[in-house]
């Protein structure tokens, strides 16, 4: 798990291979895959089994509004954990940010922003 992501590197974050790698290892996941605007990532059982390292990495991201963070659990237990990334180069309003498989899952914790804009 990365120790942190000063607000630099954030902002400077981009859709692409980097950023897959740079998000999913600070959330404690392996990489699932990524749209050209948005990204995702679906994690089963993160690598980090402590819950609030795997938050703590996720809100050095979604201090600066750009991401959302989801979990179901299927009816044999198996926990999914999902992430969203905005790289939209224009205003679209967070709850609209979020959408496409992750739609149907239940949410965990959500950092709202008014827009997310990059």
């Amino acid at each position: 798990m990365i120790a942190t992501l000063d607000k630099e590197t954030i902002d400077n974050l981009k859709a692409g291979p980097e950023t897959d790698a740079l998000v999913a290892e600070a959330l404690g996941c392996k990489f699932g895959w990524h749209h050209p605007r948005t990204y995702y990532t679906d994690c089963i059982k993160p690598y980090s089994t402590d819950w609030s390292a795997v938050m703590k990495g996720a809100s050095q991201v979604a201090a600066h509004g750009k991401i959302a963070i989801y979990g179901s659990k299927a009816s044999d237990g198996t926990e999914t954990w999902s992430a969203t990334l905005d790289f939209c180069a224009y205003p679209v309003p967070w709850e609209q940010a979020a959408t496409g498989p992750l739609a149907m899952s239940k949410a965990i914790a959500r950092w709202k922003s008014p827009t997310v804009q990059t």
